[in-house]
């Protein structure tokens, strides 16, 4: 089996377009690979959890689970569902139907993170779903508000389907500086620093 070469760019002379674009697939690679098995680990009605929070993100609809209401942030950047996906969610309430935004709409949510150990050799039964629900920045108190309490709605519907996820509202650009805005839970003791979190990011 033939070992896949190092990449090892001199980020001082910055990184050319091809080199980036291998870098990218290589990490979508990976990726790809991590969700599989994590998919494999989880029962039939976790995988259903987790394949369903990218669409309950984007989309704010009053019959499916975590709406909140109408000033609720949603709108995830670079995603679109496809037909299998909004199968799912129709077979959740049957009145749902998917509108595509048109134009340039507002997209709050920049990125759904999975952290953790979920698609990696230390995932257990009891691995539970950790996630980084990373925001534009200019969200109003209000609106981060709405966004914390559709997490704890979410929390709440995951562990009616037999999964125990736990959201991280991010502000990215607050999280450079090492300002984190994720109310500290057990999980997240208060002891951990800033670098170690950066650390399960990456890895």
């Amino acid at each position: 089996m033939s070992r896949t070469q190092e990449i090892r760019p001199d980020i001082d002379d910055g990184i050319d377009r091809k080199v980036l674009a291998q870098l990218r697939a290589r990490f979508l690679k990976v990726n790809s690979g991590r969700l599989e098995r994590a998919m494999q680990a989880l029962s039939t009605r976790q995988q259903l959890v987790l394949r369903l929070l990218p669409l309950l993100f984007h989309v704010n609809h009053p019959l499916l689970p975590g709406y909140i209401s109408g000033l609720t942030p949603a709108g995830l950047s670079g995603f679109e569902p496809d037909d299998e996906l909004l199968a799912e969610a129709q077979r959740l309430t049957r009145s749902f139907a998917y509108k595509a935004r048109r134009g340039n709409p507002s997209l709050p949510i920049h990125g759904l993170f999975l952290m953790g150990s979920l698609g990696t050799v230390a995932q257990a039964e009891q691995s539970d779903m950790d996630l980084w629900v990373c925001h534009a920045p200019d969200l109003s108190a209000q609106e981060i508000g709405e966004l914390r309490k559709k997490c704890d709605q979410l929390e709440s519907w995951a562990a009616t389907q037999g999964a125990e996820a736990h959201f991280f509202l991010i502000d990215p650009a607050r999280f450079t500086v090492g300002d984190r805005e994720a109310q500290l839970t057990s999980d997240d003791c208060g002891t951990t620093q800033h670098y170690l979190l950066l650390d399960e990011f990456y890895r």
